[in-house]
């Protein structure tokens, strides 16, 4: 099953609204979306199930699609974790 590993580089971690983003993204996509964190693994379309994660900045996760959007779901979610959620511009 595809899936991909990344480092969370936002400041504040996948916190509430970058956990919102996330799954607000991953809800675009008929994939079954998983995020997995050490032994943790969640429905990475679940903000509570998210926040269970407690990723913080510089921790690594994994991403995880199953479906028939699994590439592309996987390519716009690591995007959005490479883009910060958004996050850190200047002033933020």
């Amino acid at each position: 099953m595809p899936q991909r590993e990344v480092t969370i580089i936002n400041r504040l971690g996948m916190h509430t609204r970058a956990a919102a983003k996330f799954v607000k993204a991953a809800a675009l996509y008929e994939s079954e979306i998983r995020l997995i964190k050490g032994d943790i693994e969640v429905d990475g379309k679940s903000i509570i199930s998210i926040m269970m994660l407690a990723a913080a900045k510089g921790d690594r996760v994994i991403i995880r699609a199953i479906g028939s959007d699994e590439q592309k779901a996987l390519e716009d979610l690591s995007k959005l974790i490479g883009k910060k959620f958004g996050e850190d511009r200047k002033g933020r």
